[in-house]
């Protein structure tokens, strides 16, 4: 990044030329409800100790328990559903863009214990998919084609 703004910062004052640093140097990492689960969840064990000591005046903007950001010299950790409007599935929003990826399944309530780890993929049912958050399993057209992905990678 520093190439492509090379020519610019040549031509801003300092105080401007910090600011474009201050954002080029920062990886943007972007979830999707990661303010509520994955920074939560980091966080249990020890993800701001650890950002405190590697950048000691973080950029942070947090609203009750949730951080909506976080920037480091060299991160910065950004929430998807920030962004968009209320209601709205990291499915919606894949297929919003066209992309030729689509939102995976995984078994999350099912997968409840470190024992599961060693459980053979092709073993899992469909009623493993259940989701009490949407009081449905996934469909069978959907698990069929999870199952045959599974085996090409395998």
């Amino acid at each position: 990044m520093f190439d492509k703004y090379k020519k610019m910062l040549s031509h801003l004052n300092k105080k401007d030329g910090d600011k474009l640093k201050n954002y080029i140097c920062s990886l943007p990492i972007v979830g999707f409800n990661s303010s509520f689960y994955d920074v939560g969840l980091l966080n249990n064990n020890g993800l701001m100790h650890k950002i405190y000591k590697r950048d000691q005046k973080p950029f942070i903007i947090k609203v009750g328990n949730r951080y909506k950001v976080i920037k480091t010299k060299q991160f910065i950790f950004l929430d998807q559903m920030s962004y968009f409007a209320a209601g709205k599935s990291l499915s919606s929003f894949i297929k919003a863009y066209d992309a030729k990826e689509s939102k995976g399944y995984f078994p999350y309530e099912w997968f409840d214990s470190y024992e599961k780890l060693n459980y053979k993929v092709q073993d899992l049912t469909r009623t493993d998919f259940y989701s009490s958050l949407k009081n449905s399993v996934i469909s069978q057209v959907d698990f069929n084609k999870l199952m045959e992905h599974c085996k090409k990678i395998i």
